[in-house]
Formats: structure tokens, C-alpha cells, sequence
């Protein structure tokens, strides 16, 4: 059994439960977040602009079979990428 856990934009976060569940995957933990690190954006809201440092983010833990293991890295790569990064 191994531990699989995975960080990505919270927009991802419904195709990446149905590409687990195609790899077998029942059940896994969802934890809400920000990531702040070296992505900014600027964004105006009624007329005042403002430097966002912090985005939201989902983290994903999964128990597995060995077996599955690079079933499901595989689905999360594919699924869970965005290419900003």
C-alpha cells in the first residue's frame, strides 16, 4: 500500500475525482488551501487593484494498492495539470 498525495487549482478538482475513480479508486481525502509561492496575479474589483499572492489550491490523498500506484500518478498528471507551471 502506498500513500499517493497531490496539489492542484481547485478547478480541477472534479475531473481529477473521476479519473481516480476510472483507476478503481473509491475513496480519497480532499483538503482545501493556498498556495503562496512565486505566482502572483493583479486584479481590479470596483476600481481598486490589488496583488494576489495566495491561490487557492485542493490537496488529494490516496491509499493504494501497489498495483495502482502508476495508474493513479499517471490519471493525476493528466488530469490535474494546467500548464501554467
Amino acid at each position: 500500500m502506498k500513500k499517493v498525495e497531490a496539489t492542484f487549482q481547485q478547478h480541477k478538482l472534479a475531473e481529477v475525482k473521476n479519473a481516480l475513480h476510472e483507476k478503481g479508486v473509491e475513496g480519497l481525502t480532499v483538503t482545501g488551501g493556498h498556495y503562496v509561492g512565486g505566482e502572483t496575479r493583479t486584479m481590479t474589483y470596483r476600481g481598486v487593484t490589488r496583488t494576489v499572492d495566495a491561490i487557492p489550491c485542493v490537496r488529494v490523498e490516496v491509499i493504494v494498492s501497489d498495483e495502482k500506484v502508476n495508474a493513479v500518478i499517471d490519471a493525476l498528471l493528466q488530469r490535474a495539470r494546467t500548464g501554467t507551471a
